[in-house]
This record gives structure tokens, sequence and C-alpha cells, in this order.
């Protein structure tokens, strides 16, 4: 499992890593990368850990399509 950590309020990939980053989870922040400190990881972690990842499934309560 991959986090991807894109500073300065940028939300593209610009085709960075194309097959590395296909099921990273994605992480944007508003500032630059030299003022970020241990908190902004602390808060990426933070979220990174509570994101559920279904690795291209469905969820589990989804009926039969019709």
């Amino acid at each position: 499992m991959d986090l991807l950590w894109r500073t300065g309020g940028e939300h593209r990939v610009s085709n960075f890593l194309p097959w590395h980053t296909a099921y990273a989870e994605l992480h944007f922040t508003p500032g630059l990368w030299p003022d970020t400190d241990r908190r902004d990881l602390w808060q990426a972690v933070t979220t990174y850990t509570h994101r559920q990842r279904r690795h291209g499934t469905t969820p589990a309560t989804a009926g039969p399509l019709d």
C-alpha cells in the first residue's frame, strides 16, 4: 500500500510514475514541501490509515445488477 503525498496545492500527478501510483492513495496539501513538518506527515498518515481500500472491488453490501 502506497501513499503519494503532493504538496503545493496541486491536485494532479502529471503522469508521475503512472504504474507505481495506480493503486496508491493520493493526499494533497496546500503547503509547499520546505514548509512541511512532522505534524503534516502525521496528518497524511492518519488520513491514509482511515481510508477504506477496496482494490477495485465493489462493496459487499451492493446488490446484483439488474
